[in-house]
């Protein structure tokens, strides 16, 4: 069996370093080979992102060619459908039949996954791998308890061994950054440069992105 692949996927608009440390932190404990970058083109829960879809494309290509680990796949953005992970684990599995398939959220995801489409079916397809603060605690709704409860690992290995089907909770690193807040810094000429990785930030600049 292959080592794992790590999916993430956001709106990236734009793709910043808190999404980036955290996810490089992660595939280093996993030893994954890949983290695939997935930008969505009609997220369900949030609104359509106002950048176009080829510059959010070409800030996530700037990340990977500073780090050859992430790749970018375009699968939200070529289908004509609202972004469902369900969708998008669906084909991924097709396509990698036999790579373990990690898709990376945070403890605020999972605690509303219970409203996601198809929730209960993700695991027939990936794994999911849970980023959250230590000393950190949240509520989760019953149902997600019980679903927790019922596929949770603590095993590293138990992902590598298995192409989908179990709940991993990590420790990582959380910067206390947003693509919004990014947003409005740049629409009122403030200095976003420590927030982001330099060829995104050059690539703001040249394409005029975010100004008011």
């Amino acid at each position: 069996m292959n080592k794992p692949t790590l999916l993430f996927g956001g709106t990236f608009d734009p793709i910043h370093n808190g999404h980036i440390q955290p996810i490089l932190e992660i595939q280093e404990w996993l030893g994954a080979d890949e983290i695939r970058l997935i930008p969505n083109r009609i997220p369900p829960h949030k609104a359509r992102p106002e950048t176009q879809d080829q510059h959010r494309v070409a800030m996530c290509q700037q990340v990977a060619a500073m780090y050859p680990q992430f790749v970018v796949d375009d699968i939200e953005l070529t289908a004509p459908r609202i972004s469902y992970s369900f969708d998008t684990f669906v084909e991924l599995r097709q396509r990698y039949t036999t790579t373990p398939l990690c898709f990376v959220i945070g403890m605020d995801s999972l605690n509303s996954i219970h409203t996601w489409h198809r929730w209960q079916e993700l695991l027939d397809y990936v794994h999911l791998v849970v980023a959250e603060r230590g000393g950190y605690q949240t509520e989760l709704h019953p149902d997600v308890q019980l679903w927790l409860a019922k596929n949770q690992t603590e095993s590293y290995k138990c992902l590598e061994n298995n192409l989908s089907g179990k709940i991993l909770l990590v420790n990582s690193t959380k910067l206390k950054i947003s693509s919004s807040y990014i947003r409005q810094r740049l629409s009122s000429g403030l200095d976003c440069r420590c927030l982001l990785p330099y060829a995104v930030h050059e690539y703001i600049e040249e394409h005029h992105l975010y100004l008011s």
